[in-house]
């Protein structure tokens, strides 16, 4: 059950920092002046919000993998 928590958690997570990232990038980069925000919010929520959500489900479970069980320690 806590797997499926935190596994949600990076979820969220990684698609909010995903979004907020491509949001900015796009802004700060893009050459568009006809449709910008258009490009801005279809980059941030269809392309680096979900490789957000993909990198943080992988650092979550990269987390909870290694790190060290309580019992483990000495």
């Amino acid at each position: 059950m806590r797997w499926i928590i935190f596994s949600f958690i990076g979820i969220l997570l990684g698609y909010a920092i995903g979004v907020a990232a491509g949001a900015a990038l796009t802004a700060a980069l893009s050459t568009n002046n006809h449709d910008r925000t258009l490009e801005i919010a279809m980059t941030a929520f269809f392309f680096t919000g979900p490789v957000g959500a993909v990198l943080g489900i992988v650092v979550t479970m990269g987390v909870m993998l290694f790190r060290k069980r309580p019992e483990d320690r000495p």
